[in-house]
């Protein structure tokens, strides 16, 4: 198991057999959730914010994986994203990247190990950001105690100097 074990993996293709066979090869390392097209993912992601990483294809109806891909990057900034296709022309790539800010590219069939070291990376990332932000949220609002240190050392001083 992880140390990221609480967090989630989302699995997003409108190929049933395909995400069962993922959720099998992938389980055993990661807690999985699927879905099958992106409005059922977004809704997943509106719902779960213990989901870190999005797996998704390319081609599915209504919405591809691209535009949902940005709309994870617009909703849940810190998913994520990879994408799994067996579409792996240029342009996809390059439009998943910078539209969808796709973190790894991977073809289908992917190699087993490969997956999991991608989806391992991008929890470990999901994971270094958020502790990032909550540094970053902690900071402020801690006080700083070397100018109480500071203030106390010259009080006494004046003080002994007085005296």
């Amino acid at each position: 198991m992880t140390s990221s074990q609480h967090k989630k993996v989302l699995l997003v293709d409108d190929e049933p057999k395909l995400i069962a066979a993922l959720r099998r090869r992938l389980s055993l390392d990661f807690e999985i959730v699927t879905a099958t097209g992106g409005p059922e993912a977004l809704d997943l992601i509106d719902k779960d914010p213990d989901i870190a990483v999005i797996v998704a294809d390319m081609q599915m109806p209504v919405m591809n994986g691209i535009e949902l891909l940005k709309a994870v990057k617009v909703r849940a900034p810190a998913i994520r994203r990879l994408m799994l296709t067996g579409n792996s022309d240029q342009e996809t790539a390059i439009a998943a990247v910078n539209e969808g800010g796709v973190m790894r590219f991977l073809r289908k069939p992917c190699d087993n190990e490969e997956l999991k070291s991608a989806l391992r990376q991008a929890l470990d990332e999901h994971a270094f950001q958020n502790t990032e932000k909550l540094t970053e949220e902690i900071q402020p609002s801690t006080p700083d105690r070397s100018d109480d240190a500071r203030d106390a050392f010259l009080s006494m001083m004046n003080h002994e100097l007085r005296t």
